[in-house]
């Protein structure tokens, strides 16, 4: 493994605990705005299991961007918080149940719930894009218009998720142009910079 496993490593550690508390406080604030918490269930998270899908999906993306040479170089956060955005799609860790014995029929979930693991996955995106850029509280959240957008495009493809997850070429056609959109964000209302 070399070098890639030591970067692997760092990686985890240092945004899972985030992770962990973004998934928990999500779940709060659903309950917060008013969906009943009967109604939504948090999935305990198996980290080893999330280590081993960021291990997988950092390699497919480093043999893409550099062949035979993934154990001396690195990819760019934007390209890290899509691989978390394609974890949380795949692993769903927010779901709704309806209580058995519940006079309750949604027919379909909530808008709200039906999203969540797309809100969820953007959140932790902007929280690691935040983090890296070393500010604590955030200049301003993704304007609605490209929220909105941004948002479609993950409910979309995580209805075609056994699609992406074929092979290097179908992951990376996902997690390339998702990380040139996380750069665009990050450089308008992070860095407050032209797009270069």
């Amino acid at each position: 493994m070399g070098e890639d496993s030591t970067f692997i490593n760092i990686s985890i550690q240092k945004w899972f605990p985030n992770l962990e508390r973004l998934i928990d406080g999500f779940g709060k604030w659903l309950i917060k705005i008013g969906i009943d918490g009967k109604y939504i269930k948090l999935d305990k998270i198996n980290r080893e299991d999330y280590e081993n899908e960021y291990a997988k999906l950092l390699r497919e993306v480093k043999s893409f961007a550099f062949n035979d040479k993934i154990d001396v170089n690195r990819i760019d956060q934007h390209k890290i918080v899509s691989i978390y955005v394609l974890i949380i799609l795949r692993k769903q860790p927010i779901s709704y149940i309806i209580p058995e014995g519940s006079d309750i029929n949604f027919g379909y979930p909530p808008k709200l719930l039906e999203i969540a693991n797309e809100i969820l996955s953007i959140t932790i995106a902007w929280d690691i894009l935040l983090a890296w850029n070393n500010i604590e509280k955030s200049p301003s959240w993704i304007p609605r218009h490209y929220r909105s957008a941004l948002l479609k495009l993950l409910h979309n493809s995580r209805h075609n998720i056994n699609d992406i997850y074929k092979n290097k070429d179908t992951i990376n056609s996902f997690i390339q142009p998702l990380a040139h959109i996380f750069y665009f964000l990050e450089c308008i209302l992070i860095k407050k910079t032209s797009i270069t």
